[in-house]
C-alpha cells in the first residue's frame, strides 16, 4: 500500500502551528467539561428476519429482553441497487437462496 506524503509547502506549515504539547493539555481541559450520557444499544437485525414480519417483531422482543433500545433493520432497493447483470444472475449459493435470481432473492427479503 503506498503512504501519503504531505508537500514540503504544508510540512512547513504544520511545523508553524500550536505546539503539540499545549494542543493536548487544551484537548484534555475540554474533558472537563464532557457531560456523560448513558450509551444507547442498537441491536443489529439487518435481514435476519428472512423477509417474515413476524420473525423481524421476535427479533426486536429478543433485542430489547437483552438491554437494547434501538432495532436497526437494513432497507435496500435492490433494483436501484443492483446493475441488470446482478439483478438477474443466479445466487451463489442457491440452496440459501429466496429466489430464482440474486435480485429476486434481495427483493424477497426486503419488508
Amino acid at each position: 500500500s503506498e503512504q501519503f506524503c504531505p508537500p514540503r509547502a504544508t510540512v512547513s506549515l504544520l511545523a508553524m502551528t500550536e505546539p503539540a504539547a499545549k494542543k493536548a493539555r487544551t484537548d484534555l481541559a475540554a474533558l472537563h467539561d464532557f457531560e456523560y450520557k448513558t450509551p444507547k444499544v442498537i441491536a443489529e437485525i439487518g435481514c435476519n428476519h428472512k423477509g417474515e414480519l413476524e420473525i423481524a417483531k421476535e427479533l426486536l422482543t429478543l433485542a430489547k429482553e437483552a438491554g437494547a433500545h434501538v432495532g436497526k433493520f437494513q432497507k435496500r432497493t435492490p433494483k436501484e441497487l443492483l446493475t441488470p447483470a446482478q439483478y438477474s444472475a443466479p445466487h451463489p449459493n442457491p440452496h440459501n437462496s429466496y429466489g430464482a435470481t440474486y435480485g429476486e432473492h434481495r427483493e424477497f427479503l426486503e419488508l
